[in-house]
Order: C-alpha cells, then structure tokens, then sequence
C-alpha cells in the first residue's frame, strides 16, 4: 500500500490578495511555508495556468493582468502590481514558489486548469484569452448552436496551444511536474458530443505524459526523482466519460 500523501491546491489568486505591496517575495514564501510546515503537505501544487492566461511570465499564452489599461477591480490591480514587482526584481510567481517548496524538500506540481470560463462574467470579461477574440471559430458550439465561452479541444489548434504552454513551463521551471486540473469548469467539448471525443483527450494527454517525460532529461542534477503527471478530476468518475474524460 502506498503512503499516504497530502496534496494542497493552491488556486494563486488567494496567495496574490496576501502579497504586501514592497514585499511580495516575502508574502509568497510565508503562504507557502503556511501549508508545508503548519499544514504538513508533501506536494504543493501551485495553479499557474488557467490555461491560456498565467501567472508566471509567458511568451506562449498570456500573462494574468498584464496590460496597463485599467482593470475591473480593486484586487486584480493589487495583483497585477504584485506580479510586475516580482518581474522587477528579475523572478516571477512561479520561480519563487518552485525555490521555496524545494527548499523544504517538498515537491511542486504547476496546476493547469483545463479549462475557464471566468470571463463569461461581466466583472471577470478582460480575462478573456486573446486566441478567443481571435478565433471565436475554436468555441464550443452547442447541440442548439449557441457559443460558449469555453474553447473546443476538438480542434488540433486548441490542443497545440495549451501543449506549448506546458512545454514552456516543464522547460523554463524546475517544478516536479504538472497536475492537469479538470475539475475546473468542466467544459471541454459540445455536451452533445463529449463522450464520442474521449479519443481526442487521451491523445492530448498521451501527448503532454509524454512532454514530461521528455523533460526529465534537462532536469536539475539536485533534483533526480521522475517528474510526475497528475490529475484531478471532478468529484464523481461516473460523470467523467459525458465530459469527454475517460
């Protein structure tokens, strides 16, 4: 029997509301030491794609709040100000977490969201990715023809995308692995075809096991274990194959 592990899922957004302003570094150490040393976790898996934006710095998808226009909120500003202060300083969100977790020896896992539909909502629209402005022809259309909000992974532009932007991560990061969180927004196909489309999901995520093994080669000499692949999936495996997960 394998021993048990305690795996924290930390979404970012909370970690960045806790940044003070001159001392962001400092805040995302001290919530991150919070779970591994008070909460004893073994694998701190950080949320740093969700998918198309990100929190780390990115020249694949787009970083989280980045544009200087103005933003919908009091706290996206505090968050996009912690971002840029860590960009300043030569770091990002993502680097610091990954130095800090390893320097308890724990293990992290960069967290990708499979899918967000954050920007259906008015407050939240300049989330919306730009590879969905500019090709709404990658939406999921619906059995009654309405669009949503969420990009289709039938289409094999979708899928290279996202896997770019895993591949820049297993490259750039000396994290110890992805977690590929489907449980977010469950939206990946048309609901009316999601269960012919389990073929197309498991070869993306043939492909992506692939990446990261792959990426093991190019490992940190101090850090040899395998690089490992999780998933999280929605709260009932029954439901997964009408999702298109098998």
């Amino acid at each position: 029997m394998r021993d048990r592990l305690i795996i924290c899922n930390d979404d970012g957004i909370q970690m960045l509301h806790h940044c003070a302003p001159g001392r962001v570094d400092e805040s995302i150490r001290s919530w991150v030491d919070f779970f591994l040393q008070q909460c004893h976790v073994d694998i701190f898996a950080f949320c740093t794609a969700f998918p198309d934006k990100t929190h780390h710095e990115t020249t694949v998808g787009e970083r989280y709040v980045q544009t200087a226009g103005p933003v919908p909120s009091q706290s996206q500003l505090h968050n996009r100000l912690a971002l840029d202060e860590l960009v300043a300083a030569g770091t990002d969100i993502l680097e610091v977490v990954t130095d800090q977790v390893h320097q308890r020896d724990k293990k992290i896992l960069a967290s990708i969201r499979m899918s967000d539909v954050h920007h259906a909502s008015d407050l939240y629209k300049a989330m919306a990715p730009a590879i969905l402005r500019e090709h709404p022809e990658w939406r999921i259309i619906q059995q009654d023809g309405s669009q949503d909000v969420a990009l289709d992974y039938s289409h094999e532009e979708v899928r290279q995308h996202r896997l770019a932007i895993l591949e820049e991560i297993l490259t750039g990061y000396s994290v110890d692995g992805l977690e590929l969180d489907f449980m977010r927004s469950c939206r990946y196909f048309p609901a009316h075809e999601a269960s012919n489309r389990l073929p197309v999901m498991n070869d993306f995520v043939r492909q992506i096991r692939g990446l990261v093994d792959a990426s093991q080669a190019n490992r940190q000499t101090d850090r040899p274990s395998q690089r490992l692949l999780g998933v999280r999936v929605p709260p009932s495996l029954a439901e997964c194959p009408g999702l298109g997960l098998d």
